[in-house]
């Protein structure tokens, strides 16, 4: 079960069963940039960020979601399968 909450200015969804911080709007907005683009570079632009700042917010997401969302190469950015 997830509920909302409201942390620090962003919606948070957070599983009740865990106690991870949950997973806000942002991060979820940057996913979908990132699977657009296909390029961390481009979606840091995009969300006037620092590339570091795309890979750590990333991070959140998949440590949220318990497993890697994307492949990463030198070159692009893929989903993973």
């Amino acid at each position: 079960m997830w509920k909302m909450s409201l942390k620090h200015g962003f919606i948070r969804f957070v599983s009740e069963s865990t106690s991870s911080d949950g997973i806000d709007i942002f991060s979820l907005k940057l996913f979908g940039v990132l699977a657009e683009t296909g390029s961390f570079t481009r979606t840091a632009e995009s969300l006037r960020l620092t590339q570091s700042a795309v890979s750590r917010h990333l991070q959140r997401l998949e440590a949220n979601v318990g497993g890697r969302l994307f492949e990463r190469t030198t070159h692009q950015t893929g989903s993973a399968h």
